[in-house]
């Protein structure tokens, strides 16, 4: 055998091992995301997941903002999304759009009506919960998503999120919010280690802003995804909010989970996130009478 052709399968046979173990572990830079068109119907969970997340696209001064929420239902004559704050605060829901599938499974536009609640610097969260008008919400394929209102982290547990969120384009080409607004593009995440990677909630320093009550996660998030709803692949129920990716290596999670993984490689995180507890907003959502 030539040298230049053994050398070519050497090449061959260790990009399949590093394959089977990027589909366990995922280290590095390998990034695992789906097309929802290409896995709708083969998860129960998953699809209704996809039914109830939306992409928005809210104006500010420096052009348009895109993100991902999700309709929780209706609660006391009002159809209810959730997002993060720095994706739409009470000030951009005028000027937002809330797209979504509709009934045809087809892509279909709403307007922001009203914000509910929003925090953010002031009460230690990012959190936005608004509603839309009946004439929308009526088109969506969803019927809303349920809230653990008892979820507790446990490292390891399976997860899963759809979001709107793109790695970053090649240069020369059209920018992430260029491509988003052109594009219903929601991919979901639900790979092995699209897991809980924390057993216990944190204080999460983002520049000037904390967030508190994070996890972090070991599913694949880039922008676009925040606002994103964290689900519990066994019971499809939401468990978190995704607010941000790792994009660093300056937080390590729990020992049970690097076991789990079978790696310490803190380049496990290229593509990590950390999403927020909601079990710890439960009273904040009961003073505004959502369930």
């Amino acid at each position: 055998m030539k040298p230049a052709m053994q050398k070519a399968i050497s090449i061959l046979a260790f990009s399949f091992s590093l394959n089977a173990v990027a589909h366990y572990v995922q280290v590095g830079d390998s990034y695992s995301k789906q097309n929802y068109k290409y896995v709708y119907g083969q998860e129960a969970v998953i699809d209704n997941l996809i039914d109830n997340t939306v992409l928005i696209n809210s104006k500010r001064d420096s052009g348009v903002n895109r993100g991902t929420g999700f309709y929780i239902g209706k609660q006391n004559g009002k159809h209810l999304f959730v997002t993060n704050a720095h994706v739409m605060n009470k000030n951009e829901c005028a000027g937002a759009s809330i797209s979504f599938l509709n009934h045809n499974f087809r892509r279909s536009k709403g307007l922001c009506k009203e914000v509910i609640f929003s925090h953010y610097t002031k009460e230690n969260s990012d959190i936005t919960v608004f509603s839309v008008d009946d004439y929308y919400a009526d088109m969506m394929r969803g019927s809303g998503l349920t809230i653990d209102w008892d979820f507790t982290p446990v490292a390891g547990m399976m997860l899963a999120f759809a979001g709107f969120g793109l790695k970053q384009a090649p240069r020369g080409r059209a920018s992430n919010v260029e491509r988003g607004l052109r594009n219903f593009t929601m991919l979901t995440s639900f790979d092995a280690d699209c897991v809980v990677a924390t057993e216990s909630t944190m204080l999460y320093h983002l520049s000037s802003v904390s967030t508190k009550h994070v996890f972090g996660t070991g599913c694949d998030a880039a922008s676009g995804d925040s606002g994103s709803a964290v689900i519990d692949r066994a019971s499809g129920e939401v468990v978190g909010l995704l607010f941000g990716s790792t994009n660093n290596y300056s937080w390590m999670p729990s020992s049970n989970f690097w076991n789990l993984v079978g790696t310490d490689s803190p380049q496990l995180w290229s593509y990590g996130s950390f999403a927020i507890s909601l079990t710890k907003l439960k009273e904040v959502f009961k003073s505004y009478g959502i369930k």
